[in-house]
């Protein structure tokens, strides 16, 4: 990303920067054509989606159900279709885009540069070539999917700041904080640091461990804070590759949870499931 990709301002209407929604759209032809992940429409276009192309064959539903029975289709016809983005230009809420297709037409086994109407419900063609350089003739028809980015984002967001406020309160609430139990506690903690022993030619106490692992989890709580807000902005341009991701953080603040409620107290455990509950519904989010 670059310098002034980073000092762009996020447009209200999409809740990216021209950027983001440029990345969004290069990564909707990668996965939708491309990588042929036919059910990522379900998340990229919005229920009133119209595909206004020339190509488009005449009756074809509205929203992703015909935007997914149209590319489904041409799978099926041209099993090797490629997409190559040529321009991406963001303005306002709109990006438009040029690109250039080709597929080998598994009728005639012939290499084509496709053209208009070549991906509709036709008989096969003769394999002649033809050229297409095509830009969407309105703007707004890939960005309507946008909105579906909104909640995984959000909830991306809200977990990260959850787990920000997690790790303040460990770190001065425990880590940090001063005795306030009482002699028997005091009594204690000058047991767990009066006594040293070797651990593999190191002195060390059981404080020096308490206190550590106290350090140790601020570090990672902070870490975790840091990257689900980043995870936030990459998931509008490629939210098929955070999947794993939030999903293994998700199984990590459920277990964690536990071992909180089990081990610990009431108040980490009901974090750490906010936490959890907030990256499965990010995940969630993600999918079709």
């Amino acid at each position: 990303m670059t310098s002034s990709a980073l000092q762009e301002s996020v447009d209200p209407r999409t809740g990216m920067t021209h950027f983001e929604m440029k990345q969004f759209v290069r990564n909707h032809f990668e996965e939708f054509v491309n990588r042929k992940y036919l059910n990522i429409g379900n998340l990229n276009f919005a229920p009133e989606f119209i595909d206004h192309g020339a190509d488009v064959p005449p009756g074809l539903a509205p929203g992703p159900a015909g935007a997914m029975q149209y590319v489904g289709g041409a799978y099926k016809k041209f099993p090797d279709i490629h997409v190559e983005i040529l321009d991406l230009i963001a303005e306002d809420d709109k990006v438009v885009v040029r690109n250039h297709w080709t597929g080998t037409e598994a009728a005639s086994s012939a290499v084509r540069v496709l053209g208009n109407r070549d991906l509709a419900d036709r008989p096969p063609a003769t394999g002649r070539a033809v050229g297409l350089s095509h830009a969407a003739p309105d703007g707004e028809v890939l960005l309507s999917g946008f909105e579906g980015f909104v909640k995984p984002t959000l909830f991306l967001r809200i977990a990260s700041v959850l787990t920000f406020v997690h790790c303040v309160l460990h770190t001065f609430g425990g880590v940090l904080s001063s005795p306030r139990h009482g002699a028997e506690e005091v009594a204690v903690i000058e047991s767990m640091k009066s006594h040293s022993f070797d651990v593999m030619g190191s002195m060390r106490s059981y404080w020096d461990f308490f206190f550590g692992y106290g350090l140790l989890v601020t570090i990672f709580l902070l870490a975790d804070a840091v990257l689900f807000w980043q995870l936030a902005s990459l998931a509008k341009a490629h939210p098929i590759w955070m999947r794993p991701i939030i999903a293994l953080f998700s199984a990590t603040f459920a277990a964690t949870a536990v071992v909180a409620w089990k081990y610990f107290f009431l108040g980490p455990a009901i974090t750490e499931l906010l936490i959890a509950t907030c990256l499965a519904m990010a995940f969630f989010g993600t999918t079709a």
